[in-house]
C-alpha cells in the first residue's frame, strides 16, 4: 500500500488484515533505513521480509519511498533514479517469475482533501501526532510530490506487478475495490498456478 499521508492506508490494512488468518501474514511499516540497512542494498530489507509460500507480507509503504519521496526530500540524482526504478521492476519480475503475487495499491486523494483530513487529525489529541510537520509540508508542495508520484506509477507499473489506483475520497468504495482486486488477484494466481 502506497499513497498520500491521510489517505487511508492504515485503515484499509487493518481491515484487510481482519479476514486473513493471523497466523498467515506479517504486517512491515516501512520507515527510513536505519544504520545497519543503509550500508546495504536499497532492497536489501525488504528481502528480509519476504513471506513464505502460502503467507502474506503487507507492506505500509514499501521500496517505492525510495523513487518517490526521496526523490524530493533527499535530492536524489536522476541516473541514481533510473537504476533503482530498474532495479525495482527487476526484483518483482524475479519475485513473480518465482511464483509470488504482488498487488500494489495506490491511496489517491485530492489536496483540498488531504488538508482537510490532516486538519481533522491536528484536531484530536488522540490523533495530533498523525499529522507530521512533514505531511503538511508535503501537502503545500502537493503538484510537485503529484508530479513524482505519477512518474513513478508509470515506471513501475509492469505486466508482472501492475498498479491499481485506487481513488480514496469514499472510503468505503476504496476499502470495497481493494477487496474486489485482491480476490480476483488471488483467483487467478492460483488458477495459473494448478495450470503449470
Amino acid at each position: 500500500f502506497e499513497g498520500w499521508s491521510a489517505a487511508g492506508k492504515g485503515s484499509k490494512i487493518s481491515d484487510v488484515i481482519l479476514n486473513l488468518d493471523p497466523r498467515g501474514f506479517k504486517v512491515y511499516s516501512t520507515v527510513d533505513p536505519d544504520e545497519t540497512e543503509a550500508r546495504h542494498p536499497f532492497l536489501w530489507r525488504f528481502w528480509q521480509k519476504l513471506p513464505i509460500a502460502g503467507e502474506f507480507s503487507i507492506f505500509d509503504r514499501s521500496w517505492y519511498q525510495e523513487v518517490s519521496t526521496a526523490r524530493l526530500e533527499n535530492a536524489l540524482p536522476k541516473k541514481e533514479l533510473a537504476r533503482r526504478i530498474e532495479e525495482i521492476n527487476h526484483f518483482e519480475r524475479t519475485l513473480t517469475d518465482n511464483g509470488y503475487l504482488i498487488i500494489k495499491f495506490f491511496l489517491h486523494i485530492s489536496q483540498k482533501e488531504q488538508k482537510k483530513r490532516l486538519k481533522k487529525l491536528s484536531e484530536s489529541k488522540e490523533t495530533q501526532w498523525r499529522a507530521t510537520r512533514q505531511d503538511w509540508e508535503r501537502n503545500e508542495k502537493y503538484e510537485e510530490y503529484y508530479k513524482v508520484f505519477d512518474e513513478m506509477l508509470e515506471a513501475t507499473d509492469t505486466e508482472c506487478a501492475p498498479w491499481h489506483l485506487i481513488g480514496c475520497t469514499d472510503r468505503r468504495s476504496a476499502l470495497s475495490e481493494v477487496y474486489h482486486i485482491m480476490v480476483d488477484s488471488i483467483r487467478q494466481a492460483l488458477a495459473e498456478g494448478e495450470e503449470r
